[in-house]
């Protein structure tokens, strides 16, 4: 009886939640979890181990991330489209704030953590129906996928440097940082529907060696301007800068669009950006 009982149960479960799957809305499912997100890694506990805390959160949100997109997704994609909301979940762990006082500063935060979850599982939702059908959104996506991205990106530089890590250290983990980053964007762009309507969509190339030169460029850039005595708002500024630079070069040449325009106005963004950090380098020891 109590074996009949808890099956009962299990399946009154699953009935409900699938009843629930079919009736709200993909905006409502994307804000309910976008919640959740945000209210776990907030309230998370401060005692519990770095590792263990990481591994949980991290665990989640790849979780969360597929159901929001009902785990219709195709390799590699269901290991790759999660990967920025994983990358903001890093973010918001190297930047809690005391959640014991309550300040507007904390509804700030969390306000701007819930519209970042929820901006990214709707451009996913977009970026993932656009392997299907042609959809008008999908240039409006990627511009926010690359400028969430930039975000995601400076918390995450910032985060570290507070750390104070060595100068290898910050290598290792800005390289990584910079694969990360790079994978969802190259991929992204090349998305294409199927050309045949009810066909599979040919998948979009992984292009790993320009993934890795990107990533070590850009790390050697970092590496150099860690010598710098400079801010950590000021270093991941340029950092980040500097990163999604390259990363728009890259696609402007996987797109052949790259013109000498184009090659002009990154090099006047690029020195923009250098004059900045040398300023801020400067301006931190003035008295």
């Amino acid at each position: 009886m109590r074996y009949q009982g808890s099956k009962r149960f299990f399946l009154d479960t699953l009935d409900t939640l699938y009843t629930l799957r079919v009736s709200i809305s993909k905006r409502q499912k994307f804000i309910s979890l976008s919640f959740l997100l945000t209210f776990f890694l907030w309230f998370l506990p401060p005692a519990l181990p770095a590792f263990v805390a990481l591994s949980i959160s991290l665990g989640l949100t790849f979780l969360v991330t597929l159901y929001a997109l009902d785990f219709d997704l195709r390799f590699p994609e269901h290991l790759i489209f999660p990967i920025y909301p994983m990358l903001l979940a890093i973010a918001v762990l190297l930047h809690r704030p005391e959640t014991s006082q309550f300040s507007f500063l904390l509804i700030f935060y969390t306000l701007a953590i819930l519209f970042t979850f929820y901006l990214l599982f709707l451009t996913l939702n977009i970026l993932n129906i656009a392997t299907v059908r042609t959809v008008p959104l999908k240039k409006a996506a990627l511009s926010t996928l690359y400028f969430v991205g930039l975000i995601i990106g400076f918390f995450n530089i910032k985060g570290v440097l507070q750390l104070h890590p060595s100068n290898f250290s910050f290598f290792i983990f800005h390289f990584s940082l910079n694969v990360a980053l790079t994978l969802p964007l190259i991929y992204s762009i090349q998305i294409k529907p199927s050309p045949i309507e009810e066909e599979i969509s040919p998948k979009p190339k992984i292009l790993v060696p320009e993934i890795l030169v990107l990533g070590l460029l850009s790390s050697e850039i970092a590496l150099v301007a860690s010598f710098l005595k400079t801010s950590p708002i000021s270093l991941a500024t340029f950092l980040a800068g500097i990163l999604f630079l390259l990363i728009s070069i890259t696609q402007h040449i996987i797109k052949k669009t790259l013109t000498k325009k184009i090659i002009w106005e990154h090099a006047a963004v690029g020195v923009s950006l250098i004059g900045v950090l040398i300023i801020s380098s400067f301006s931190y020891f003035s008295p």
